[in-house]
């Protein structure tokens, strides 16, 4: 993501994801974007244009930001007129064969420079209105007054704008839909607005965001159910057929065709298999309205008052609203047992392929709940790092909590303080969510963070954000919609007794996290009617499972109790939560005897 303000380039410049490879390769203003910018512009004050931009990349995908303004000529002494776009383009990274990166998404936003919304008197319109609208030779009209032009737009359909009078703000946001697109896209906006005649020109403050897609042309294919369109990806290991094993990745908030692809897992099982994965539902679902104000309420909460001691606490209503606005634990964001089930079996129906195979990872156990409840048996199954569907929400959050305990904190020193390219000065909430997205890592790795970096101000913003979604200022990631719409199910027992107003001595903020669940009836999705999902060990084979010692995500001594009570043997390893290594470990990789332990 890429954060510029007018005037200002160099001091507002925000990535996010993979943050410490990324660079600021090009930063530049009075920038003219040629066929990008404005078309035929008339009844601009003379020598009023400005403009900019600014390059980002990590690891090969690259986003570019753009802004240009105007001023409206116009013979008004008591405010001034302007024009202001701003557009993005994202490059995907180019690799070899059919998976070059692409954009899935960019969203773009535009509001008032901090500190400058009362320079602004009155918003006048806002281009482009909806998608696929008005968009002749990929042009629509800009008029205010006498200014005329023509804004570009690259892509008439895929996008939604959504404009805020009342906050002078703008967002248009492209995604692309589908499997496949090209490695270059770009999305658009544009606004007038009247500002107060002593302001010299409208201050504004730019947000980019890409989000990495896939363009797998021969693997992306689409199925619908009940009148919905679910995406999945079907990868053959070559003419003749394989075994067909299904790999899920688990999540939940995972995007198949974007960070989630698991090319290491596919090169371990390509060539004994063909393999199919699907996409989950979070990605293309549609926010209803309110849902984003009411993430954004819950994170400015959280991120403001944690851990606090009041009582009541503070964080509750919030989250009851968000569960309430977004339709949590309606099917909306996360797979619900019976369509898991209906998507897997028309993909099969489709293809005309029956399922030999279960590959999944950490919350992929849950996946194997859903379909094992529906009545399907596998020869073999492998379960990496598996989440403990079905367990005791209190004892989850807590044995998650005791990790924690006795592990390096971030400097207090760093409360307050505000990290180059971060909107928001970090607060206690940061320091712990840093700590606690750290136990995804190995202990190896864990111990370098909090050890070797405990003052490291952008470090602890960037982990802090990877663990709640959050970009731009303080909006969140429906990816966490996902999480808390499969999650809470998986669990039983909420309310569950959070603590958060002693983080050491009750659940913390993984607690916290999962404290939306007790806003959900205990009768859910549920499989079976009532209670939570669970396995039914009488109908299971013994699963082949492999988990880490030093898994801050599932404790390891979680994890042993909840397999021991099927009757299940666990190798345990070294290394981070849902290692792609732990693979080796079964002898599914191999197309030999799958499902079992391989001997050492």
């Amino acid at each position: 993501m890429v954060e510029q303000a007018d005037g200002e380039m160099t001091s507002e410049i925000q990535v996010v994801a993979d943050m410490d490879r990324a660079g600021v390769v090009a930063a530049s203003t009075g920038f003219r974007a040629g066929a990008d910018s404005l078309k035929n512009v008339t009844g601009q004050v003379s020598g009023s244009y400005d403009g900019g931009a600014v390059t980002v990349k990590v690891d090969g995908d690259a986003v570019t930001s753009y802004w240009e303004r105007y001023q409206v000529k116009e013979a008004k002494t008591d405010r001034k007129i302007f024009y202001y776009g701003h557009w993005a383009t994202a490059v995907g990274k180019q690799v070899a064969g059919d998976f070059d990166d692409h954009p899935g998404v960019i969203d773009i936003r535009s509001r008032p420079k901090v500190g400058r919304k009362d320079d602004f008197m009155n918003w006048r319109n806002s281009w482009p209105k909806e998608s696929d609208s008005d968009c002749s030779s990929s042009t629509v009209s800009v008029g205010i007054l006498g200014f005329s032009a023509g804004l570009p737009l690259g892509n008439c359909e895929g996008f939604v704008p959504e404009p805020d009078a009342t906050n002078y703000q703008m967002k248009n946001v492209w995604s692309d839909g589908a499997c496949t697109d090209g490695r270059s896209e770009y999305v658009d906006l544009g606004m007038a607005v009247d500002i107060k005649p002593a302001v010299s020109t409208a201050v504004l403050s730019d947000y980019s965001y890409a989000l990495r897609g896939r363009s797998v042309r021969p693997l992306c294919r689409s199925v619908t159910v009940a009148g919905t369109a679910y995406r999945y990806a079907f990868v053959r290991s070559g003419r003749d057929h394989k075994p067909l094993v299904l790999l899920d990745t688990g999540g939940p908030g995972g995007s198949l065709f974007g960070a989630a692809w698991p090319s290491e897992a596919l090169k371990q099982l390509i060539g004994g298999y063909d393999v199919l994965m699907l996409e989950e539902p979070w990605v293309q679902a549609a926010e209803p309205a309110g849902c984003s104000d009411a993430l954004t309420a819950w994170y400015d909460t959280v991120h403001a008052q944690w851990p606090t001691r009041e009582n009541p606490d503070p964080v509750a209503p919030v989250a009851s609203t968000v569960a309430k606005r977004c339709q949590l634990w309606q099917g909306r964001w996360g797979w619900t047992p019976q369509r898991y089930a209906d998507v897997v079996t028309s993909v099969l129906e489709r293809t005309g392929r029956k399922l030999q195979t279960f590959v999944g990872f950490s919350f992929a156990s849950t996946r194997l709940a859903y379909l094992e409840s529906a009545g399907f048996r596998f020869s073999s199954v492998t379960l990496i790092s598996p989440f403990p569907v079905g367990a005791p929400a209190g004892q989850y959050v807590r044995a998650r909590q005791r990790v924690l305990e006795g592990q390096p904190v971030f400097a207090r020193a760093l409360l307050g303080t505000t990290p180059a390219g971060r909107s928001l000065p970090l607060s206690a909430t940061d320091l712990e969510a840093a700590r606690v997205q750290a136990q995804y890592a190995s202990t190896r790795t864990r111990t370098r963070l909090l050890m070797g970096h405990r003052t490291d101000a952008v470090l602890v913003g960037q982990m802090s954000d990877m663990l709640f979604g959050r970009y731009g200022v303080d909006s969140v990631s429906p990816s966490v919609l996902a999480y808390w719409d499969e999650t809470c199910p998986a669990l039983h027992g909420w309310p569950s007794p959070r603590g958060s107003g002693s983080p050491s001595g009750g659940t913390g903020l993984a607690g916290e996290l999962l404290g939306v669940c007790d806003s959900r009836d205990e009768g859910p999705v549920g499989v079976r009617g009532s209670g939570s999902i669970e396995l039914v060990p009488r109908s299971l084979r013994a699963p082949c499972v492999v988990a880490s010692r030093e898994d801050g995500v599932v404790p390891i001594d979680l994890l042993r109790r909840w397999a021991a009570g099927y009757g299940w043997p666990v190798a345990v390893r070294s290394g981070r939560h849902a290692s792609v290594r732990f693979l080796r470990a079964c002898e599914p990789v191999r197309g030999r005897r799958s499902g079992h332990l391989r001997s050492r």
